[in-house]
């Protein structure tokens, strides 16, 4: 059996669609950004948008809020992940096209005050996205990884501008 719609219903379905599909192409601009180009993922993001980096060396998450922070942080991982991307992304998006969870993996030169090498790093992302902009992003990787297959010592709390929050 076909389901009927009225034209309030049938507009408002329509709607919410666009709006999904406007949505998915933020998540999806916001992970192919390569290079100088992650300076201005912070435009992706409300004025209130939020990235929280949940596992920290302190233990604790990292929360980075406001776009003014989020250019700054865009900035420090340009310094401390030259070419880093995300490849092998599989993006699974809620009913309602607001919330997408991303699996993928991280590749490229991690940096140090001694060492300079590549690395390889699974990721889960979890966007909550309203209008077509990120109103939140928590990203779950095990960043001490990406010093171990350096053989470097993590980066103490002070070297990274967003400590402590």
């Amino acid at each position: 059996m076909a389901l009927k719609y009225n034209d309030a219903q049938r507009t408002s379905h329509n709607e919410k669609n666009v709006c999904a599909y406007i949505n998915r192409r933020t998540v999806d601009s916001y992970l192919s950004t390569k290079g100088r180009d992650r300076k201005n993922r912070h435009q992706y993001f409300t004025d209130d948008g939020v990235c929280i980096s949940v596992f920290s060396n302190s233990g604790l998450p990292t929360i980075i809020k406001g776009k003014a922070a989020l250019a700054r942080l865009g900035s420090w991982v340009d310094a401390q992940f030259p070419d880093w991307e995300w490849v092998n992304a599989h993006v699974y998006p809620s009913r309602d096209g607001t919330v997408f969870i991303v699996e993928c993996t991280g590749v490229g030169t991690a940096a140090s005050a001694d060492v300079l090498a590549r690395t390889t790093v699974p990721y889960i992302h979890i966007f909550t996205v309203r209008n077509g902009l990120i109103s939140e992003v928590r990203e779950y990787s095990d960043m001490r990884q990406k010093y171990r297959l350096l053989s470097a010592a993590f980066p103490a709390t002070d070297t990274c501008p967003f400590y402590p929050l």
